[in-house]
Parts: structure tokens; sequence; C-alpha cells
């Protein structure tokens, strides 16, 4: 970086041949100020709603949110040992202990946004002169910057030496990052820069590696992915739910694999939840169901929570992470062979002022001050979903969350 609007990148050739250049900005840094701004001043730019419903079949719905005003009367939910503030606005005539459920209002959430994210006429000309942008449809900041030369063509001499010949095991005491990038695509599979990341080519290498353990995924959808792939693609079946109410997104849910004596596990996190219609005895809050599970050598425990927070002020955000982190000392203190693993955020695209890459990007930065020097696994997808050729999606397809998998796998079995 020059100061003149002119980069110097320098990126390792991994392989030989043709290699393709992709630029593309994200955020132009009036777009980063303006957005860092906006997450000071604005705290809370969604908000939810709740119903209640009373024994005689009566329901009232009101609004729930972190925090609420001062003035209004209101259900207290936080649980200060995990983190959590959470409030809905008290029914007129029904209790407290009648709330039934939680969904995201998009509604209220456009009023709250118009008030709070504005831009004076100067800024939004800046931003439209660099990127396609609309405040009311969200739009995009990111653009393919194209130059020259698109390509160059890399000879076989220049390839440095295998990469699997430098790398170290994948374990949970290895630098996060030790270069600038964590690795690579190749022919559709993910090459580790950070440790000896593994291929699972078959079922039975599956098996093997998940013979006698139990994998529970916490968190958010985009972890939920990972535990979707296991049960619908290696496992071939379907998960369990005691309760036949209970949804896809939400859970409780878990599934098993008899012959090699493999359990896997999944359960949503607690509120904010940008979601529709959960019952609100299906989710936990994170810190307090790791408090409550056994742990030991032969059980893994996967938390992914990130794409609910974007939303909201980063102090929200590091206030749960401090209540899980104390739950994952715990866990740790009583059983120390658990193996944690915490699932970076990836790319996505989305209405910038609620979803920005810019906030998933400080979110992975607070990641990994909080659980330094903690014998814990930062699986870091990041680069993997940036650098493949399919667009950035909440839910990356098939093809990254093999990899994903496999990553995570290669920590469960190290080589």
């Amino acid at each position: 970086m020059f100061q003149n609007g002119t980069y110097t990148a320098q990126f390792r050739l991994f392989w030989a041949g043709e290699v393709r250049f992709n630029i593309r900005l994200v955020h132009p840094s009036e777009g980063c100020y303006l957005l860092n701004y906006m997450w000071e001043v604005c705290p809370l730019r969604l908000t939810f709603t709740s119903t209640f419903v009373g024994h005689d079949g009566s329901s009232e719905t009101t609004e729930c949110n972190v925090f609420l005003d001062e003035d209004v009367e209101q259900c207290d939910y936080s649980d200060k040992r995990s983190g959590v503030s959470w409030a809905c606005v008290k029914p007129k005539t029904l209790p407290c202990s009648s709330r039934v459920d939680h969904k995201v209002d998009y509604d209220i959430s456009g009023h709250l946004n118009k008030l709070c994210f504005f831009l004076s006429s100067e800024q939004k000309s800046i931003i439209s002169s660099l990127v396609t942008y609309d405040e009311e449809k969200g739009g995009t900041f990111k653009r393919t910057i194209k130059g020259t030369p698109v390509s160059i063509d890399v000879n076989d001499s220049y390839v440095p030496v295998r990469v699997s010949m430098r790398r170290p095991p994948c374990g949970p005491d290895i630098p996060a990052i030790p270069g600038p990038t964590t690795g690579f695509w190749h022919k559709k599979v993910w090459t580790s820069t950070v440790c000896k990341n593994q291929q699972f080519p078959d079922k039975d290498h599956y098996f093997k590696c998940l013979k006698n353990k139990e994998l529970y995924f916490m968190g958010d959808s985009t972890g939920r992915q990972l535990y979707e792939f296991l049960v619908f693609s290696i496992l071939n079946t379907t998960y369990i739910a005691a309760d036949p109410s209970i949804t896809r997104r939400a859970g409780p849910h878990y599934a098993v694999h008899p012959p090699s004596n493999l359990t896997l596990r999944f359960r949503v996190h607690g509120p904010p939840l940008r979601t529709g219609g959960i019952n609100v005895s299906h989710f936990n809050y994170l810190a307090n169901e790791i408090n409550s599970i056994r742990g030991g050598p032969d059980y893994v425990v996967i938390i992914t929570m990130w794409a609910h927070f974007t939303s909201f002020h980063y102090d929200i955000y590091i206030q749960r992470l401090r209540g899980i982190r104390t739950a994952i000392l715990n866990l740790l203190d009583r059983e120390p062979e658990t193996l944690v693993v915490l699932k970076t955020a990836s790319t996505r695209t989305g209405v910038p002022r609620l979803s920005s890459d810019f906030f998933s990007s400080q979110m992975n930065k607070i990641l990994r001050k909080m659980f330094r020097n903690i014998k814990v696994v930062i699986l870091d997808v990041w680069d993997m979903t940036l650098s493949h050729k399919n667009e950035d999606v909440i839910h990356p397809k098939e093809v990254i969350v093999r990899q994903e998998v496999g990553l995570l796998l290669s920590y469960v079995c190290p080589l």
C-alpha cells in the first residue's frame, strides 16, 4: 500500500501452468469508514419478535432484542454466565413465562435501518462512482477490478517444493495463520498451508477416522452444513429429533452410525437468530450447553457463531464469546483431551449494512484474540470460500463443504 490508491500483492505460486488473476473490491475505504461508523452509532440493526400464548389460547406478540428502551416494561431472558443479554417487551395480559417462539421481523428492522443507515448525497456519490449500490435493495459492494496482465504462465522450475513436505500435523498447538494465505484450490481439492490436511476419497476413510467418536456441532447454519454433509452424504441417513415440532434449522438433532459407534449432534445457538418460528424451548445458550457435555478424548465440539451477529455492535459478539470462552476453559479443565474447534466466518454476499464481509472479517480477528493461548483449533475457512470460483454465498456449495469437513477431520485424526 503506497497511500496513493496503488497496492502490491504477493502470493505464492503453488502449481505450474496458467495462473489467472481475480481482484475484487469489497469496499472502498469510504465504505469501510461508513460501515464502521454505523457499527458504533447503530448497535442494533435488526429486531425480533416473540409470541406469548395463554392457557385460554389468547396470544400477544411483542418486540425483542439484545436490549430495549429503559422506559419499557420488559421480560428479561438474559443469562450473565453465558454472556447473553436478551429481553422482550412484556405482554399486556400474559406472563413472561408464556413465551413460545422467536423470529426476526424485517418490517420493523427496515424502519430501524432507515433511521440508522443514512448517507449524505456526497457519500452516496463517492460510493456509487466505484461500485453498484442501492440503499433500499442493499446491493453489493463487491466488484471485479480489471487490469493487465489477465494471467501469467508459471514454469515448472519456479514451482516450490511440495507443500506437504513443510507442514506440521494438524492440531490445536500450531500457528493459526503462518503466512499470507491458509491454502489453495487445485482440481476441486483444498490444500492447507497451515497443516497436513487429508483427503477422504470414500466413506471407509471417514468411518475409520470417526470410529468411536462423538461430534457435537453447535451454532449457526454454516456449521450445521458440516453436520448435514456427514449425516446425508456419508452416513446416508437422516437425523433424529425427539420432538416432531423440532425444526431442521434449530435442532437439537442427532444421528448415529452403530457399526462405527459414531454419534453426531447439532444444536443452534440462542438469539439473536435471523429466522422465523423457532420454538424457544429448542435452543440453548452455547455456554450452558458446553457446560452440560461430558467431553473426553473421543469427543469433539465444533462451534460456529458469526452469521447472526454481523448486524450488531461487536461488543455484543464479544460478550457472547466471553461466556463461551469460560465454558470451554471449564470443559478443558475437567476433560483436557476434548478437542474444541471454532470455525471462522466465511465470505458471503448480502445487504452490506447487515451482512458485510467487513463485519465478518473483524469478527474473525476478535475470535482469534479471544481464544489466543487456549488449546483450541481455529478452523479457518475464510480463504477457502474467498478463493473458490463459486460466488460468495452464506451457505457454500457441497464442493466447499466437503473440503471444510476434510479439514476438520484432519484435526480429529491428524497424520
